[in-house]
């Protein structure tokens, strides 16, 4: 009896002992079918894992759910992985679309804008030829210049004629273009720099912003009439002035009166302006032509009547190849 429970014991035992020896094998199999390649995957199944009748059968359950869990997660991976690459791909071609439809755009823009483009270029080779001239002729030559003493102006007034003339110096006037003064000065205001100066309005001499820069003006009247440029807009004043001659003077005032006169000639010419404490030099360089190539002494004549009511009548005229070619007549109130 004794031996008989010891046997039963034994192989009671040997069952635990052969069972866990299954299950350590079995476990060794799924490990080498989950790490496997997938050749080699084919190869095992679950029949071929239920043909181990010794193996509980909740054992073979179990590997094949996990086996199958794992071709899950591998089969989501790739899924995953191919519709990334799949987003990536649409994106791609989305910016390549765009890229061709913004140059399909600029195209139809352009097509639509080839006038504009005309002129753009047709403006762009007038400059380019109008710097061509300018640079391929140079001005060498003065045409005509006149010097001016500041000594009995005012430092306001000279200050006036400081700003002015640093915007009138090295101005070039095209060939067929019109000058205008008030157009290349500005306006007179206390934001450009200008100080409340006398200036000539009827009988009185008010202090004005910019007043003193008639003098200048009144400077370059006198070299356009030289020159037998155009003269297109010139206002004399009221009064006459100290420092110019009656007939040869011509007043701005922004907005109301201005000097404008039109470069007849075909050669582009530069008006230069050179401004010091004692005194102001103007001129007008070109090249000189048998139109401008006239001599600066002896060209302008005035005629002065005096008339009763303190009054003064200037008549001047221009001598053109001997013959005298009457300018201008102006009445003025003597100071």
């Amino acid at each position: 009896m004794v031996k008989t429970s010891i046997n039963a014991h034994a192989s009671k035992g040997a069952l635990k002992y052969g069972a866990l020896k299954a299950v350590l094998r079995l476990r060794r199999r799924q490990c080498d079918f989950l790490h496997a390649p997938s050749s080699s995957k084919r190869k095992v199944s679950n029949e071929h894992i239920r043909g181990y009748h010794r193996y509980p059968q909740h054992l073979a359950d179990e590997s094949s759910k996990r086996a199958r869990s794992y071709r899950l997660v591998c089969d989501g991976e790739r899924k995953s992985e191919s519709k990334t690459h799949c987003q990536t791909g649409m994106q791609q071609s989305a910016t390549r679309q765009s890229l061709w439809q913004s140059i399909a755009y600029a195209l139809r823009r352009f097509s639509k804008s080839r006038t504009l483009v005309s002129s753009f270029l047709a403006l762009l080779l007038t400059s380019l030829m109008f710097a061509g001239s300018v640079l391929s002729e140079p001005f060498t030559d003065v045409l005509a210049q006149k010097t001016v003493s500041l000594r009995p102006l005012s430092r306001a007034q000279k200050n006036n004629l400081q700003i002015a003339a640093a915007r009138l110096d090295g101005y070039v006037i095209r060939p067929g273009e019109t000058f205008s003064f008030n157009g290349v000065v500005g306006p007179r205001s206390g934001n450009r720099g200008y100080w409340p100066a006398p200036s000539y309005l009827g009988s009185e001499s008010p202090p004005t912003l910019g007043g003193g820069v008639c003098l200048l003006s009144s400077c370059i009247y006198q070299l356009a009439l030289e020159t037998r440029q155009q003269i297109i807009e010139r206002i004399p004043h009221l009064r006459t002035v100290r420092t110019i001659p009656p007939g040869l003077d011509a007043t701005v005032w922004y907005g109301q009166a201005d000097l404008r006169f039109k470069n007849t000639s075909d050669k582009p010419i530069q008006l230069t302006v050179t401004y010091e404490p004692s005194e102001i030099r103007i001129a007008l360089k070109g090249k000189a032509t048998a139109k401008t190539n006239v001599s600066a002494q002896n060209v302008l004549k005035r005629f002065e009547l005096r008339r009763a009511g303190n009054q003064l009548l200037v008549e001047v005229f221009r001598n053109e190849d001997g013959k005298d070619i009457f300018i201008s007549r102006d009445l003025y109130r003597l100071r």
